[in-house]
């Protein structure tokens, strides 16, 4: 199993901020940055909300993912995952969503 280092760490975090400014999907960092497994996974999630913060977004909540059973199963998983929910990316009940933020959107039913 890869070891978690800083330096991978730093890597991953800063190769997802350019995906998301690019819009652009990639590979699992969990493959091409050595990241496995919870720690260090929420390592690079932590620098991406310091990075944020520093460029003046506000947190404006919390989001939980992968709460179905089915979908853990799918993703090899045993836990939902946590995140923050940052001010960009809160859209009230009836207010429009722009698609070109979206990647891969899609619409399901309640």
């Amino acid at each position: 199993m890869p070891t978690m280092n800083d330096s991978d760490i730093n890597a991953a975090a800063l190769e997802l901020r350019r995906a998301r400014a690019d819009r652009q999907p990639i590979p699992p960092i969990s493959a091409s940055h050595g990241i496995a497994g919870l720690e260090a996974a929420y390592a690079v999630a932590e620098l991406n909300t310091r990075h944020r913060i520093a460029q003046g977004a506000r947190i404006v909540g919390l989001k939980v993912g992968l709460t179905s059973k089915a979908v853990q199963q799918q993703l090899s998983v045993d836990q939902p995952d946590f995140g923050v929910l940052f001010d960009d990316m809160e859209f009230l009940s009836g207010q429009d969503v722009p698609a070109a933020r979206l990647m891969q959107p899609k619409v399901g039913s309640p």
